[in-house]
C-alpha cells in the first residue's frame, strides 16, 4: 500500500488516483513540483524561447548620450578652419627654389630684367632672393601656387626661343603651403663668390644635397627677419652677402654642377608632373578588341 501511495503521489492530478495511506484524503502534488527546480526553470526557458520572438534591449539613456557625443567631436577639418579664424586667417605660400644657367648670348642684367617685369604684370604678393654670379643664378621664390605656376610657364616658353635669356632650369626644392614667409620682398644680389677648387658632388643623394642649398637660403631669411630689421637695414645687409652670408650661398661651381645631374628635375619634368592635365589611360582602353563588360 505504501508503495502504491508513492507511485500515486508521483503521478499528479492526471493519474486518477485519489486514496491514501490510513484512509486519508491523498494531497494532489502540482506538477510544476515534479523533478528538480532547476530543470523546471530551464524547460520554462526553452519553451518561452521557441514560442515567442526575442526582443532587442534597447541602449540606456546614458549610453546614447555618449554615442551622440562621440559623434558630435570635431574633425580635423572643424579644427583647422577653427585654428584660422582665431589667428585672423593666413595666407598658403608656396616656396620653390630653381636654378639654371646664363647663357653668352645674355647677362645678369637680363635676367634681372626678365624676373622683375614679369612679376611685376601678374602682380603678385611675392618675396625671395635671386643671387646671381658669373653664368649661374639661383631663385628663392614664396609666392601663391598660382603666382609661382605662371612664372615657371613663362620661363620655360621663353628658353624655346632663339636667344634665351636664361637655360638648363632646374627645380630643386618646393613647399607648399608654409606657415610664414622667409623673406620680407623680393629682390636680387650679384654676388662673386670663391671658387671650389676640389668639388664632389655626391649625385646618390640628390635629395639631401638639394634640400641643404634650400634650406640654408631659408636659414639666411629667416636671421635677417628674426633680427626686426627695417627695409633698409636688410637691403644693406643684402649688400653685404658674401661679407656677412657666404656659408649660405652656393658658389658658381656647384651650382653648374648641380644643373648637370641627372636626378634633379628639370624644369619640364616638374611642369608636367604639377601642371600639366592629368590623363588616366585603362588598361581596357589599350587592347583590341575590348573585353566584355561585366555584368554585376
Amino acid at each position: 500500500r505504501t508503495e502504491r501511495a508513492i507511485e500515486g503521489a508521483l503521478a499528479g492530478p492526471d493519474s486518477g488516483c485519489r486514496g491514501g495511506i490510513g484512509g486519508r484524503k491523498r494531497r494532489e502534488v502540482p506538477l510544476g513540483r515534479v523533478g528538480p527546480p532547476v530543470a523546471v526553470a530551464r524547460l520554462g526557458q526553452s519553451a518561452s524561447r521557441g514560442n515567442s520572438t526575442r526582443r532587442r534591449r534597447r541602449p540606456a539613456v546614458g549610453a546614447m548620450a555618449a554615442e551622440t557625443k562621440e559623434l558630435d567631436k570635431p574633425s580635423l577639418l572643424d579644427t583647422i578652419q577653427k585654428r584660422f579664424a582665431d589667428e585672423g586667417g593666413r595666407e598658403s605660400v608656396t616656396r620653390l627654389l630653381y636654378i639654371g644657367l646664363i647663357p653668352k648670348t645674355s647677362s645678369q642684367r637680363a635676367v634681372c630684367t626678365y624676373h622683375e617685369e614679369f612679376l611685376k604684370e601678374i602682380d603678385a604678393d611675392v618675396s625671395g632672393l635671386m643671387i646671381l654670379q658669373a653664368d649661374t643664378f639661383l631663385n628663392l621664390i614664396e609666392a601663391a601656387p598660382d603666382a609661382i605656376m605662371a612664372l615657371l610657364r613663362h620661363i620655360a616658353k621663353q628658353a624655346e626661343e632663339e636667344r634665351p635669356c636664361l637655360e638648363t632650369v632646374r627645380v630643386l626644392a618646393s613647399s607648399e603651403d608654409c606657415p610664414s614667409r622667409a623673406f620680407v620682398s623680393w629682390s636680387y644680389r650679384s654676388v662673386n663668390l670663391k671658387a671650389e677648387m676640389s668639388l664632389v658632388l655626391d649625385e646618390e643623394d640628390v635629395v639631401g644635397t638639394s634640400y641643404e642649398t634650400y634650406s640654408k637660403l631659408v636659414q639666411l631669411g629667416q636671421q635677417l627677419n628674426d633680427a626686426d630689421l627695417t627695409h633698409a637695414d636688410i637691403s644693406a645687409a643684402l649688400d653685404n652677402l658674401r661679407q656677412r652670408y657666404a656659408d649660405f650661398i652656393p658658389s658658381n661651381e656647384r651650382l653648374k654642377a648641380l644643373t648637370s645631374v641627372p636626378g634633379i628635375t628639370t624644369l619640364e619634368e616638374y611642369l608636367d608632373i604639377f601642371d600639366a592635365p592629368i590623363e588616366v589611360a585603362l588598361d581596357r582602353e589599350l587592347v583590341w578588341p575590348p573585353p566584355p563588360a561585366l555584368e554585376y
